[in-house]
C-alpha cells in the first residue's frame, strides 16, 4: 500500500505532521472548544471564571489551555504542572500534559500521565484516545486498539477515535476493519479529507480500485495534498 499512515492526537497527528495550522485562540475561545466536548465541567469552569471565583488550580489550567492552543507547549506544560501541584486530582491537566509529551516524542512518559487521567476518570474518552496514539508510536498496536475501542465505547460519536482505530487496524493488517472505521469517521465528519485519503489507501490494498479512486478524488477536492500528488502521478482524472 502506497502513501503515509497518519494517526491523530488532540490537535495533531503522528506519522505525518498535521498540515492544519495551529490557531492562537483566546482563553474564551479555548473554553468554548472544550465546552463542545464536555459541557458540564467546562460550563461550570466558565461560569466560575466569569464570576471571578476560579480556584488557583483552574486559573493555571485555563492559562495552560490558551498557551497550548497557541503552540507555546513548554509554557503550557508548566501551567498544567502547577495545576496538578494545586489539585492532584485534576484529570484534565494530566491529559493535557500527556498530549504535549506526545508531541515532544516522550511517549512512555505520556502514557504514565494518561494512565493517571484514566485512573481519576475512567470515562475519559480523550485520555484513552491519546494513550492509544502513544502506544501506536511505540509499535504496541494491540494496546493502541484496546484504547481506541475504549474511547469509542465511551463516546460513540468520537470521529477522531474511529480514524485512529482505522490506522491501527491498517498497521495490524486488518484493512477491511480499517475501511469500516474510516467510513464511521466520515459519517461523523463528511469533510475529513484525511479519512477519505486513508480509506482510499486501505481500499487500494483490498483491490478496490474504483473505491480507491473515488476516495482519492474526494480527499483531493477537500484539500489533501498527498491525494492530489497520487492522482497526478498516476494520471487519474
Amino acid at each position: 500500500m502506497t502513501g503515509k499512515r497518519r494517526i491523530r492526537i488532540s490537535g495533531g497527528a503522528y506519522g505525518t505532521p498535521a498540515r492544519r495550522p495551529l490557531l492562537k485562540l483566546s482563553l474564551l475561545c479555548c473554553a468554548l472548544c472544550i465546552i463542545a466536548v464536555v459541557p458540564d465541567r467546562a460550563v461550570w469552569a466558565a461560569k466560575k471564571a466569569a464570576a471571578g471565583k476560579n480556584t488557583p488550580a483552574e486559573d493555571h489550567f485555563w492559562k495552560g489551555v490558551a498557551l497550548e492552543k497557541g503552540g507555546r507547549y513548554q509554557e503550557a506544560l508548566e501551567e498544567f504542572n502547577r495545576t496538578i501541584q494545586l489539585d492532584p486530582k485534576h484529570d484534565w491537566a494530566y491529559k493535557h500534559c500527556g498530549v504535549i509529551l506526545n508531541r515532544q516524542g516522550k511517549f512512555k512518559q505520556a502514557i504514565e500521565l494518561f494512565d493517571k487521567a484514566i485512573e481519576l476518570n475512567p470515562k475519559y474518552s480523550k485520555a484513552y484516545n491519546n494513550r492509544g496514539v502513544a502506544y501506536g508510536k511505540l509499535g504496541r498496536h494491540k494496546q493502541a486498539l484496546k484504547d481506541f475501542d475504549a474511547a469509542i465505547e465511551i463516546n460513540k460519536d468520537y470521529a477522531e477515535a474511529y480514524y485512529n482505530r482505522g490506522v491501527a487496524r491498517s498497521k495490524t493488517g486488518d484493512y477491511a476493519g480499517a475501511v469500516q472505521d474510516y467510513s464511521a469517521a466520515i459519517r461523523l465528519d463528511s469533510r475529513d479529507a484525511m479519512a477519505y485519503y486513508m480509506r482510499g489507501l486501505a481500499n487500494e490494498t483490498l483491490g478496490r480500485k474504483k473505491q480507491f479512486v473515488e476516495d482519492m478524488k474526494k480527499a483531493a477536492k477537500l484539500g489533501d495534498q498527498d491525494a492530489r500528488r497520487i492522482l497526478e502521478t498516476r494520471k487519474i482524472r
